[in-house]
């Protein structure tokens, strides 16, 4: 064979493996890229027209994020990305969610979603509408107080009750989930269809209005008749606000505005405290309960300011732009009150305004109620002197 015939076959073999190896895939990543860019700025164009006619703001235009007020509900609508990894590939899909958070907590220790969980040992509660337990599952307090939230007849203008509420919007809705603090609401893919993005958004605010209106018309259980008089008591003798409605108390406590709430978290009853402090500190201050994740970050070098007592140290956390003014404030006797507090608390936070700590228990009787709140207020005014 003729030596120039293997040169000039070399050449083109080279081209060919170099069209392959790099211009090929440069041209379906440039196609990807356009069809990508193409699709955004389509859909863009579709939310900011939602945005408009809905009267609802989009922060960040070129962003698919709005949120406004529809029926009394605030309502935030945003995407969701996920990854997953598979060796060396990474597989991204995409959600479009809606979500409603309630003014108030319902307080039922609820939890309804369609998606199914098998964690061994969840308990779920079947309310005997076959159509309903086989797409949702359940959770409350109390399996009558749930049946009774969702088959009471409660008419509105799309259905007789909650119960109804919930298969209506499932008919076009992916994902659907109503806990004591919102409504979430979730459909595969970046939602581009005018249409079906408003009924996102109307569905949510339905199911958001229909469950904080049953909330304030549910009747009341003895536990909460109780509790209602425990805190008016506590209230009255301490010259503070209660709201029986929302189970709230409020006031100015031993010099320093304080609110109490009766919350739910993590399927548990809560209650929260917050101390506002007279005065801001100023210096950057931040203290919130140690975790494994901080642990980690420690280990491999990231430091916080330390106290030198190593109960308080392994607790907590704490952080401040001015160094030497929080390791001044963090004086033994309030360390000790600190941890004390820690005791009995499910968390503990603080920053330069404010103390909150969160009970996983009601604090319902009074007596106990006032010692929580004195020793906050103490550890809080060691904490502004």
């Amino acid at each position: 064979m003729p030596i120039y015939f293997l040169q000039v076959g070399g050449a083109v073999w080279t081209i060919f493996l170099f069209f392959f190896v790099f211009a090929v895939p440069a041209v379906i990543i440039g196609i990807t890229l356009f069809v990508l860019l193409t699709r955004n700025k389509k859909n863009r164009a579709v939310w900011g027209n939602v945005a408009r006619s809905l009267n609802f703001n989009m922060p960040q235009p070129k962003q698919l994020q709005m949120f406004g007020e529809m029926g009394g509900s605030k309502i935030n609508v945003a995407i969701r990305v996920e990854r997953s990894y598979t060796g060396e590939h990474t597989r991204v899909k995409f959600f479009t969610y809606c979500t409603s958070e309630f003014r108030h907590p319902l307080r039922f220790l609820l939890d309804i979603s369609t998606v199914k969980s098998y964690v061994p040992g969840s308990s779920t509660f079947k309310i005997g509408q076959a159509n309903f337990d086989k797409a949702f599952d359940a959770k409350c307090y109390d399996a009558n107080v749930l049946s009774r939230l969702l088959l009471s007849d409660f008419p509105s203008d799309k259905t007789q009750n909650l119960f109804g509420d919930l298969m209506w919007a499932k008919q076009t809705a992916g994902t659907i989930r109503v806990t004591d603090k919102s409504v979430y609401i979730e459909r595969s893919g970046q939602v581009s269809d005018e249409n079906a993005l408003r009924q996102m958004i109307e569905v949510t605010a339905h199911l958001s209005k229909r469950f904080e209106a049953a909330r304030k018309s549910f009747p009341l259980t003895d536990w909460e008749t109780n509790l209602i008089n425990s805190w008016k008591k506590f209230a009255d003798q301490n010259s503070l606000v209660f709201n029986a409605d929302y189970f709230q108390i409020q006031g100015i406590f031993r010099g320093a505005p304080v609110f109490v709430e009766l919350e739910t978290g993590d399927g548990k009853w809560q209650t929260e405290i917050k101390l506002k402090f007279p005065q801001n500190l100023a210096i950057g201050f931040k203290l919130m309960p140690e975790n494994s994740v901080h642990k980690a970050l420690t280990y491999l070098g990231v430091q916080d300011i330390e106290a030198g007592i190593k109960q308080f140290d392994d607790l907590f956390i704490v952080k401040a732009n001015n160094v030497e003014a929080a390791k001044w404030k963090l004086q033994p006797d309030l360390c000790t009150k600190l941890i004390a507090i820690n005791n009995n608390a499910s968390t503990i936070a603080i920053d330069d305004s404010e103390f909150s700590v969160v009970y996983n228990s009601v604090l319902g009787d009074p007596q106990i109620l006032k010692e929580t709140l004195d020793a906050i207020s103490s550890a809080s005014g060691m904490l502004i002197r």
